[in-house]
């Protein structure tokens, strides 16, 4: 499930359009945030169907954080440095 879900890196928000991959939380969510103000997050979840919760900015940081630590345990450089950039840029 995490797999199918980091391989799509963008879906259609019914109301807000675009979103974007941010970084997978679990087995079967991501964080995605709005393409264009990048300022509206949502927990995007497959199962039972796709759903959109949408979460607060510091609700948001707070998973960027608890990804960071993951992939510093894991050692994936090219992740955590991406997942970093966008850590300094949006928090």
């Amino acid at each position: 499930m995490l797999r199918r879900m980091t391989s799509e890196q963008y879906l259609t928000h019914p109301t807000f359009g675009l979103l974007f991959l941010i970084c997978p939380v679990g087995e079967e969510s991501a964080l995605y945030s709005t393409l264009y103000t990048q300022q509206l997050f949502f927990l995007v979840t497959l199962i039972p169907v796709l759903g959109f919760e949408p979460i607060g900015r510091e609700k948001a940081r707070r998973i960027v954080e608890n990804r960071i630590k993951i992939l510093r345990a894991l050692g994936e450089n090219t992740a955590l440095d991406r997942l970093q950039q966008f850590q300094q840029r949006h928090f």
